[in-house]
């Protein structure tokens, strides 16, 4: 008991053990509560005996404080990204819940169904002579006025029930929507003369119409009124203000009595109000159903082409009687305020994050902002100072781009809802028995409130679409999930720069389509569709049959040509780049787990909800199990990261012994909360969970990161390397030998020749062979070593040396010079 580290087991035992010893007037303890108290005792025992053994097992060893700072850092940043999308996501739930009861698309598309089925694809034979026809199939003024005088007429002015009794309540379409009042009529014109044809042909064609755009509001417009066949009808050119945006044109309201409406647009078809100046055409529709409480306003238009063609189209749009009467909407108001309230304190902290990071709010004052703050708060909010203060921090992150366009793009959206709330055309409605008008008695003209709820709608789709980008971009707390977001990070130079190309191809075999069949198929009788069709053509989607019977010899170019470069050679090619940042993704991956970070890219996404909830529950101070709890006793990573963040500035306490971080963490931490012995046990503690413990003779990198870890691979490649270049050097050193083999041989044969061909002596032969003996000739020995070599040799063998030299020397010097330049090369 007196070796215990930690004083507090020591003291606690003995407390428990004498407490109730020496007073006699304690009370008597129960059996039962002094068996638990024996029990904490042991457990109290074995904490400490277990906490010794810790610390003589690690006494030993360093600890890697640089890799702890490195992995809490990670896991800090993981965890606010986690937190905030975890916010997001209630956000972004309460969005669109708010947004699709707003649309109510369900009812709108099922109305709309209902009466389409009625009024545009209904099929009538008008003479015998034709076939059978709906509005889709208008190709000429005939049909045009048939359709309107027989099929509208006969469908949405019907006064009977289907038995033919009368109906009390006419203009029922599809039986559950009802006519509002009468139809409005309205087209623009493109005025004569507007065009310039060649002078010699004018006289054949007197007339010549220009272009007009976007429904005939500019180009060769023209406002001029103008007489009808009769010569006595004149149709002025009107403006009419809706509020926001004009409605122009020449207008014509169709009576709601079916009898009148006939007459009047039997009218308008003898005096000609659409002729050869009719550019656009436009018929309003509005009816209301009950059941779903919308009206449906329906716009049938016609294109008449100065090249004579008619194209029929209708556009429709579903629009709530009211917005704010039914129970339902109540539950919707109140949600969109709260999502007013969220969006207002996303722009506070994002604008204040800006100014965190901007360096504005200086470190006295963020000091001074800590004293306010309560302790747990002020751990959190010093951690994310530290971890975030950096000038342009902020606008460095690409998703802090994504944040603030979405809320940009939000304020607009509320702008545009609150336009669409206070819009007048709903709320000025005249409601009487048998119709509902605009205030003038005319029919209702829902044209600025579609204009708004198209745009709004849009807006909401490009938010959601934003909202993808940045749910995507903020998954990389986890690896497991964020494998899209980090494909997409590294392969996006290549993919910028290989979609140039794209480009420039789609647009060439566009142009090249535009050309060849612009002028027989729809598909690329424009730029815009003959490039969707392009890109459909990537897919497979090219049609080759299509293509030969429009032009059989232009076909076969386009098609091959087109199919090989963007099938076989640009989508793959698209493929490999997705492939190769996949591949550079995985390498990250790898190299992390190589440096020990594993800990902090490994966790399942279960492990880490886990770990959250059971922070939430702690920070909320909701009791929890004995097991769970024990979780949140931990050395804090917000507090972990105060005490290390001095780790990357001191490079000698990048690998410290378990002393010397001991001592660091006590000189960051209060001692009346931290004793040494407590700090001694969060040191080991951290030390463990986060793997850090380094042998003494381990080397450490400037990131503070094992090289046994980090270099295993490169030493396994750099051995690799040097096996290869020992394997080339012995090749090269076995080449070196065979050649002076082959030279030892030439020589030893060029010495047998010249032998033969002088006739020397054997002993002169023999002499040669000896190698002690063999020498360049006119090299001459000094003095010192002529007086050894005659003092140490044999009178004898000095004479024969001699001899020998004087027969060399009498014999023939140019063979001996030959044959000492070989004798040089042999030795």
């Amino acid at each position: 008991k007196q070796d215990l580290p930690d004083p507090d087991f020591a003291f606690a035992f003995a407390k428990r053990q004498g407490e109730n010893k020496g007073n006699p007037l304690a009370p008597p303890v129960p059996l039962k509560k002094e068996e638990e108290k024996k029990k904490a005792d042991q457990e109290a025992l074995d904490a400490a005996f277990e906490y010794d053994k810790g610390n003589e097992l690690f006494k030993n060893k360093f600890i890697n404080l640089a890799k702890i700072f490195r992995v809490v850092r990670i896991q800090l940043e993981n965890a606010k990204v986690a937190n905030e999308l975890m916010f997001y996501g209630l956000f972004l739930g309460l969005y669109i819940y708010v947004i699709l009861a707003q649309r109510d698309s369900a009812h709108g598309f099922q109305t709309k169904d209902a009466v389409l089925a009625a009024l545009r694809d209904t099929a009538t034979r008008y003479n015998p002579t034709r076939s059978m026809m709906t509005f889709l199939d208008i190709a000429d003024l005939d049909q045009f006025w048939d359709w309107h005088m027989y099929n509208f007429l006969g469908q949405a002015y019907v006064d009977t029930f289907y038995n033919n009794d009368p109906n009390p309540t006419p203009g029922y379409i599809s039986q559950q929507n009802r006519l509002t009042s009468g139809v409005r009529m309205v087209q623009r014109r493109s005025a004569n003369g507007s065009c310039t044809p060649p002078s010699r042909f004018k006289i054949f064609q007197p007339d010549c119409y220009g272009s007009t755009y976007l429904d005939s509001m500019v180009g060769a417009v023209d406002t001029s009124p103008y007489y009808g066949a009769d010569k006595i009808t004149k149709y002025v050119y009107e403006e009419r203000n809706l509020g926001y945006i004009k409605d122009f044109g020449f207008f014509q309201s169709i009576s709601r009595n079916a009898t009148e409406a006939m007459d009047q647009m039997s009218t308008l078809r003898r005096n000609l109000w659409i002729d050869k100046g009719t550019r656009y055409y436009r018929m309003d529709v509005t009816t209301y159903n009950a059941n779903c409480g919308m009206f449906l306003a329906m716009m049938f238009k016609v294109w008449f082409m100065p090249s004579g063609g008619v194209f029929p189209q209708v556009k429709t749009a579903s629009i709530a009687a009211s917005l704010y009467s039914r129970p339902s909407d109540m539950g919707r108001a109140a949600a969109e305020i709260v999502l007013v309230f969220l969006w207002v304190l996303s722009v506070a902290w994002e604008v204040r994050l800006m100014i965190k990071d901007a360096g504005v709010m200086s470190e006295k004052q963020f000091k001074a902002r800590l004293r306010k703050m309560s302790p747990k708060a002020r751990v959190a909010e010093r951690a994310a100072w530290r971890l975030s203060a950096d000038p342009g921090r902020y606008w460095a992150q690409a998703g802090n781009y994504v944040k603030v366009a979405q809320l940009i793009l939000m304020g607009c959206i509320f702008a545009m809802w609150f336009a669409i709330i206070t819009e007048p055309t709903r709320n000025s409605l005249v409601v009487k028995r048998d119709s509902i008008t605009a205030p003038d008695g005319g029919p209702i003209n829902f044209q600025q409130v579609i204009s708004l709820l198209e745009s709004y709608y849009i807006a909401n789709g490009v938010y959601l679409m934003l909202a993808i980008i940045r749910v995507i971009m903020a998954l990389r707390f986890n690896f497991h999930l964020a494998m899209l977001a980090l494909t997409f990070k590294f392969m996006r130079g290549s993919i910028v720069q290989f979609g140039f190309v794209l480009l420039l191809l789609l647009l060439g075999f566009t142009v090249m389509a535009h050309l060849m069949f612009g002028h027989k198929l729809v598909e690329y009788s424009s730029f815009t569709q003959g490039l969707a069709s392009v890109f459909d053509g990537m897919s497979g989607g090219t049609d080759y049959t299509l293509l030969s019977e429009a032009d059989p010899v232009a076909a076969p170019i386009y098609f091959y040509s087109a199919v090989f470069v963007m099938v076989f050679v640009v989508l793959q090619i698209t493929i490999a780049v997705i492939m190769e940042g996949y591949g550079k993704m995985k390498e990250s991956h790898n190299a992390m787990k190589e440096a020990g970070l594993a800990s902090s890219n490994e966790l399942s996404i279960f492990v880490q909800m886990y770990r959250g909830f059971v922070r939430r529950l702690a920070y909320m101070k909701i009791p929890m199990p004995k097991f769970m709890a024990r979780r949140t006793e931990m050395f804090s990573k917000g507090k972990l990261a105060e005490v290390l963040e001095t780790v990357e500035k001191i490079e000698d306490m990048r690998c410290v012994q378990q002393s010397e971080a001991e001592s660091l963490f006590a000189t960051r931490l209060d001692h009346s909360e931290y004793p040494r012995e407590k700090i001694r046990a969060i040191v080991i503690e951290v030390a463990k969970r986060y793997e850090a413990w380094v042998e003494d003779d381990q080397k450490v990198d400037s990131a503070g990161l094992s090289l046994t870890d980090l270099e295993r691979k490169e030493t396994e490649k750099r051995i690799k390397k040097a096996h290869r270049e020992m394997e080339e050097r012995l090749a090269e050193l076995h080449r070196t030998i065979r050649d002076l083999h082959n030279i030892k041989l030439a020589v030893q044969v060029r010495l047998e020749g010249l032998l033969d061909r002088t006739h020397v002596h054997d002993e002169l032969a023999e002499w040669i062979k000896d190698p002690e003996h063999l020498r360049v000739p006119g090299e001459q020995l000094r003095p010192a070593e002529e007086e050894k070599g005659e003092g140490d040799a044999k009178p004898g063998r000095k004479k024969s040396r001699k001899g020998r030299g004087s027969s060399l020397g009498g014999s023939s010097a140019g063979e001996w010079s030959a044959l000492g330049g070989r004798s040089k090369e042999f030795k």
